[in-house]
């Protein structure tokens, strides 16, 4: 078709369903992740700044309580109500111990005082002193002035007259001071641990770039800063906070957003309930909002790459759905016109076409159905079905439902008296039979009985019932045999007379119930016409002697024989014998069955020209009297197999010999004929009036190749001909094979040479070789 709407419809619906949610998701996701981000980013803010105010207050608190430990010792409480000089040895090493176990085991403390301004002594790291001859004297003093027994505060280090603090090259040093004794409104002195405000550092560990923290304490002076340098100013000195923002630092914690001169900050605290700290992370807007931009660009860019691949996948996809669309256009074109206008339609308006055949097609097939049935309820009433197939074909022409319900059964069957009289011609009896199984099978119904069949110009029909006595069955069947004969009468205008058999129960038993019925109907002979005759009436109440004969496996076996299969015909026959002499049965039954046997095969004898002096015998009577002197079964089915089996195998085996090689020389004539064609083997069978199945064993026995494998060899053989020695193109070679579509042609060509025709005719044609001819 020149325009392929139907492809660019899928091209524009995979790019919709390709690129509109994957942009919508983008945008969502984007939006989404920076909202994410933001709130992840304030509330890890806020859990990293708890974190690290908890590591400080941590070694504050460890602080605190070894120097509790320290200032509630016995000997620290009597040294605070005596004098302590140089000359008392023993008690200065007792409190210089303990002061050293204040620092030890990583401690940050670099210094610890314990002074007695009431008794005029000093102890720190260095030595005792007398306390007023101590330099820092006034700063220490200044320690008794706080409001508190207990304080943390900040003094510069170099007021505190302790060396080693100033060894840490810290400017100011966080000093924790105790007014003793702890338990006395009367202070007689104080206990001080120092640690320089810089080895907080050890505890703030804080590398991220866009992030600053701070510690101010109550008097609104840092008491830390990651810059050292504005540790001990005002807390506005930051540049991030100023005196409103202080002013709503109340809460336990909190957060919120600040304007400062180098942009937008998020400003997270939390207040400490052990010193009244407050710890302040701050966090730079304007660095997160590049990472937001970063992290755009980031998914523009998977976005970009996921919309490439998608339309290239549509691109593909769209090709890939559409090629069997085109290909069954190119198909439906070359068999009727194209008015559609688009793929659709068109391939709508060929599927009305295959939906009008589809049906025809159906009905035709119900009717073959219908015909099997009648074919197999036949075979069943003539005892002409092994027992193993019954069941089998009962399931598969839809009456085994109505079986598993029958627990009783009889067959009744059914003549008319005579057409004289009636409106009626002997022509129309076929007619008559047909109109009388309509009638029956609508008065009883399938629930009832089986579709009713005509055998030799007597309608039968087989009745099943459950839950019924045998009295009670059999005057239900004669009640359903009246209703049968009114309704003929009424529509039809006929007289009719029935036979009914004895009830029975399987299936099975369907062939002596026909016998029965119809042995029952001989009898309107002396009964006279419309009548009803059941068979119990004329044969005392018992069954007819049912002598059953192995006919389906006499079949199998004379076919082995015309095939001159031997060793198969040979196995039927001991099946034969085993199926025969399995029943109980009088020896004179035996014997009937036997000669039977005998009876059947001669007649394939005279059938197939055979004489009797080919199986080296000199009358008919010979070969009965040789049979009835046998009484073992295993030396009767010697004797059958080596007089009659075995020799009538090889005289089919010799006629078949030649006779194979002329079918086959006519079917591989026929194939060089009509190779151009459809030809098949079944058109084949029907010119040489033999059976498909038979056709194609000897053609394999023959070329030792299947009749549809020798057809596509010789079609290639041409093929190659053509090819090597004419112009024809590829495409009109395909049609001329009868392939309906050029590349099929060229793919069995290449399963079969390796190589494309076009390539086999440039080879050949540069080698001025030629094609080689099919085996025979």
């Amino acid at each position: 078709m020149k325009h392929r709407s139907i492809y660019r419809s899928l091209l524009w619906f995979g790019f919709a369903i390709g690129v509109i949610p994957v942009l919508a998701f983008g945008v969502f996701s984007y939006m989404k992740s920076s909202g994410e981000i933001r709130s992840h980013l304030d509330q890890t803010s806020h859990d990293l700044l708890r974190q690290l105010a908890g590591n400080v207050e941590q070694v504050l608190k460890n602080t605190d309580t070894n120097l509790n430990q320290v200032v509630n010792s016995a000997a620290v409480q009597d040294a605070l109500y005596q004098p302590i000089t140089s000359r008392e040895f023993a008690l200065n090493n007792s409190f210089r111990k303990n002061l050293s176990n204040l620092q030890s085991g990583g401690s940050p403390v670099t210094d610890v005082v314990l002074l007695n301004f009431s008794d005029n002594w000093l102890i720190n790291n260095e030595r005792l002193y007398e306390f007023e001859e101590f330099p820092a004297k006034d700063a220490l003093l200044a320690f008794n002035d706080l409001p508190y027994d207990s304080s943390w505060s900040l003094r510069q280090t170099g007021s505190l007259g302790s060396p080693s603090s100033e060894v840490s090259g810290c400017k100011y040093t966080i000093a924790l001071s105790k007014k003793l004794p702890v338990r006395s409104s009367e202070k007689r002195g104080l206990a001080m641990a120092y640690i320089p405000s810089c080895r907080l550092d050890q505890w703030v560990d804080l590398e991220s770039d866009f992030q600053d923290m701070f510690i101010i304490g109550p008097d609104r002076h840092l008491l830390f800063h990651r810059d050292p340098a504005l540790t001990g100013m005002s807390a506005m000195d930051t540049g991030y906070i100023t005196k409103e923002t202080l002013d709503r630092l109340t809460e336990e914690s909190g957060q919120m957003e600040v304007e400062a001169g180098r942009g937008d900050y998020t400003l997270t605290y939390v207040r400490s309930d052990y010193n009244g700290w407050i710890y302040v992370l701050v966090t730079d807007l304007n660095l997160m909002s590049a990472q937001s931009t970063q992290l755009a660009w980031v998914m523009l860019i998977i976005f970009l790459a996921i919309v490439s691949v998608t339309l290239c996948f549509v691109w593909l996809g769209s090709r890939s759905m559409y090629t069997p669309i085109q290909s069954l256009l190119q198909r439906i074109g070359k068999r009727q016109p194209v008015r559609a206008q688009n793929e659709f339609q068109m391939i709508e308006e060929h599927l009305d076409h295959l939906t009008a055949s589809n049906s025809y097609m159906k009905k035709e097939i119900s009717i073959n159905t219908r015909q099997l049935r009648v074919l197999f309820l036949m075979k069943l009433y003539q005892g002409q079905l092994k027992e193993s197939e019954i069941g089998e074909q009962i399931a598969r022409y839809g009456l085994g439902e109505r079986m598993k319900q029958w627990d009783r059964l009889a067959v009744v069957a059914m003549q008319t008296d005579t057409l004289e009289g009636t409106p009626y011609s002997p022509g129309d009896a076929d007619l008559l039979l047909f109109a009388a199984n309509n009638i029956v099978e609508e008065s009883l119904g399938p629930e009832i009985c089986f579709p009713p069949v005509t055998l030799d110009q007597t309608q039968i029909t087989l009745i099943g019932a459950a839950g019924m006595t045998e009295d009670a069955f059999r005057r239900h069947v004669f009640s359903l045999t009246e209703t049968m004969r009114r309704n003929m009468e009424a529509y039809l205008k006929l007289s009719i007379s029935m036979g009914i058999s004895l009830p029975f129960r399987s299936v099975r038993e369907s062939a002596r119930g026909y016998r029965e019925a119809a042995d029952a109907l001989k009898h309107r002979l002396k009964l006279g016409t419309g009548v009803t005759i059941h068979f119990a009436d004329v044969n005392r109440g018992h069954h007819s002697a049912l002598y059953h004969y192995p006919r389906q496996l006499l079949h199998e076996l004379t076919d082995a024989v015309k095939l001159a299969d031997e060793e198969k015909a040979l196995g039927i026959l001991h099946q034969w014998m085993e199926e025969t002499f399995s029943a109980e049965r009088s020896p004179g039954e035996y014997q009937i069955a036997l000669v039977r046997l005998l009876n059947d095969l001669m007649i394939l004898m005279q059938e197939s020209g055979i004489t009797l002096s080919q199986l080296e015998a000199e009358e008919y009577a010979q070969l009965y009297n040789e049979l009835l002197q046998l009484y073992v079964p295993g030396e009767i089915e010697k004797w059958f197999a080596r007089r009659l089996v075995a020799p009538l195998a090889r005289i089919f085996q010799e006629r078949g010999d030649s006779q194979y090689r002329n079918l086959s020389e006519a079917m591989i004539d026929m194939i060089h004929k009509r190779f151009d064609t459809d030809f098949t083997l079944e058109e084949c069978a029907s010119i040489l009036h033999y059976n498909t199945h038979y056709l194609s064993g000897v053609f394999k026995r023959e070329t030792n190749q299947l009749f549809s494998e020798y057809l596509a060899a010789y079609r290639v053989h041409m093929a190659k001909r053509w090819l090597v020695e004419t112009d024809m193109p590829i495409k009109d070679i395909a049609e001329r094979l009868t392939y309906n579509n050029s590349q099929n042609f060229i793919r069995f060509f290449r399963k079969q040479e390796g190589i494309t025709p076009g390539q086999y005719r440039e080879r050949n044609r540069q080698d001025g070789g030629g094609a080689a001819s099919p085996t025979k």
